[in-house]
This record gives structure tokens, sequence and C-alpha cells, in this order.
């Protein structure tokens, strides 16, 4: 009888010491997928246009980084620079540019003043 319980309790032990230690990993994990995924020349980036904004308003990337602007709202927009022009984006329909010079590249919706949103290229 003492050698069951005996045995219980370290059964219960070490079921508690897994499942701490399966929580703390996958914590950490979960952390490291978010916060530390560097960003490399040629990737891509994605801005949402939802709710009369682009999110993020600003993005930093490095040269050569591809942003893809998604329209979700339920009106057209566009995403307009200095020298450079989406058109008229639908809801659901994306506009791409590559951003390869370093800079700062200020942009707007031509239809919607207001919205505005700014790439970093460092």
């Amino acid at each position: 009888m003492i050698f069951d319980m005996k045995n219980r309790l370290i059964l219960i032990i070490v079921l508690v010491a897994l499942t701490v230690g399966a929580a703390f990993a996958i914590q950490k994990f979960n952390k490291n997928e978010v916060n530390q995924v560097p960003l490399t020349e040629g990737s891509e980036q994605k801005i949402i246009i939802m709710n009369f904004k682009f999110d993020p308003a600003v993005l930093k990337v490095p040269r050569n980084t591809k942003i893809i602007w998604q329209n979700e709202d339920a009106v057209n927009h566009t995403v307009t620079g200095e020298g450079w022009d989406s058109g008229e984006i639908i809801c659901g329909a994306i506009f791409e540019k590559t951003f390869i010079e370093k800079g700062s590249y200020s942009y707007r919706c031509d239809i919607h003043p207001d919205m505005t949103g700014e790439i970093i290229v460092e």
C-alpha cells in the first residue's frame, strides 16, 4: 500500500513537471515566432487597408522588400506616393510594390486624403 502511494506521488510529480515544462516551451516558441523573426532583403510585408486606415501606418523594412497592400474595406482605396500610384484597389484586391533604395516613402489614399502611411527602407 505504501509502495502504491509512493509510485502514484512520483507519477503525479513527473506529470506536473512535464506539463509545466511543455507550457513554458510553447510560450517561448510563440514569443520567438512573433517577435524574433528577422526581415531579410527580398522578403515580403503586408499592409492591411481596413476601417479607413493603413495597418501598420509606418513600416520599417530592409532594401528589396515587396510591400503588399490588401484592401479589406468595403470601399475602394488608392496607395499613392511620389511618382507611383496603385490606381483604385477594390475590396479584396491587392497592390504590390518593391522598395529597392533606402529612404522614407510617404503615401496616401487619393480618395480619402486623411489616410496616410510611410515605408522606411533601411
